[in-house]
């Protein structure tokens, strides 16, 4: 499988002056909506298989056109649909998460099996490109096996409130073990700037 990690962040200042990289706001975009950051995002993932936790699935208005949709769920919790009432492809639970990127294989639930649980989930469409896309916790699980990363940062002229950020050490470990191949910069407006780094990782 080839694993990649598909996240924006952006960097601000706290008030104790250490450099935060906020990544989430009420199960939103802490820096909006920004036309160049969604285009490059749908460059991106499109042809593969979206990875993303509840949280992140219920914040989409629709499905993704033009990819797979598999949901970490908790099996506490019913299945989460997007704002317009849609179901993901896949869900799999917490637990079997590591599993699936270890192998590809795992335990979960599918939509043409009418979500009914199976120890041996069968993918009847490629996944053999993945895209994982947040929350955080699923962002740093999935470092370990991502072959590759686009990072956008969203460089912003004042303060950016947020209630998630992405840990400094998570990005330290990007730099550290990732080698930037490609970067990509926009001027958004007066306050706003893009930047997209796509980085691989490096061979020992």
């Amino acid at each position: 499988m080839d694993i990649k990690l598909v996240f924006a962040t952006s960097p601000t200042k706290s008030v104790d002056g250490e450099t935060r990289h906020a990544f989430g706001l009420g199960n939103s975009l802490p820096w909006g909506y920004l036309k160049q950051d969604m285009i490059n995002f749908s460059k991106r993932t499109k042809g593969t298989m979206v990875v993303m936790g509840a949280k992140t699935f219920l914040s989409l208005p629709d499905l993704l056109s033009d990819r797979v949709h598999m949901v970490v769920v908790s099996d506490e919790r019913e299945l989460p649909k997007t704002k317009n009432g849609k179901s993901a492809e896949y869900y799999i639970f917490d637990s079997a998460f590591e599993e699936f990127l270890k192998t590809g294989n795992c335990g979960g639930m599918a939509v043409w099996d009418n979500y009914t649980y199976s120890k041996n989930l069968q993918f009847h469409l490629g996944y053999s490109n993945i895209s994982v896309i947040g929350g955080a916790s699923l962002l740093r699980t999935s470092l370990k096996y991502a072959t590759s990363v686009v990072k956008t940062t969203i460089e912003k002229k004042h303060y950016v409130t947020h209630d998630v950020s992405i840990d400094n050490d998570f990005i330290d470990e990007i730099i550290t073990k990732f080698l930037l191949v490609e970067t990509h910069w926009w001027n958004i407006d007066e306050l706003t700037e893009l930047t997209e780094s796509v980085l691989v990782r490096k061979v020992i």
